[in-house]
């Protein structure tokens, strides 16, 4: 398992890519959506870190859950909010390989942990749950660990052709229709 590692950095240290760890849909990140979170962290202030790994580029980090939170603070620090500016310190929780962890293992374990930080914050839609099932299937991720991590969807293995398939259900109907 990874190690987690929580500190204070500061939020211009962290990069996105939207590609591989974010699980939102594009509309869910629109500033309009935001502005009610930007007014929280500025009234109540950061209550969840923001889980990054190290990035290949030094003294970066690269953002892994917590999209609508960066999301949240960059819209705050375009609206002037007082208290918000790129050198300002946020909580992050680092996730570091564990010594016995091989390099497949690790990023498999931060890919799990990028959906079930999400899934557990906010829940995913139908269309962002098939995606990151087939995402988890492509990455070989072991079949228990995927489904823990999505909840009620669950990924099966079809007899005729031998291939994982995805099967989701409504998070609040436990009952798969095949």
């Amino acid at each position: 398992k990874c190690r987690n590692v929580q500190t204070t950095i500061q939020f211009n240290q962290i990069e996105v890519d939207t590609g591989t760890y974010c699980h939102r849909v594009d509309e869910k990140l629109k500033p309009d959506k935001l502005e009610g979170l930007a007014q929280s962290l500025a009234q109540e202030g950061q209550q969840t870190p923001m889980i990054v790994i190290e990035s290949r580029t030094k003294d970066k980090f690269l953002l892994i859950a917590g999209h609508r939170r960066f999301y949240g603070f960059e819209q705050g620090i375009k609206d002037g909010l007082p208290g918000f500016a790129e050198n300002m310190d946020v909580t992050v929780t680092i996730l570091q390989q564990g010594e016995d962890q091989s390099d497949k293992e690790f990023e498999q374990d931060v890919f799990v942990r990028s959906v079930s930080d999400n899934e557990n914050r906010a829940g995913f839609d139908e269309f962002e749950k098939l995606k990151i099932a087939r995402m988890l299937i492509e990455r070989k991720v072991q079949k228990q660990r995927a489904m823990s991590a999505l909840g009620k969807t669950s990924l099966k293995e079809s007899p005729s052709t031998n291939r994982n398939r995805v099967v989701s259900s409504s998070w609040s109907n436990p009952t798969l229709k095949t």
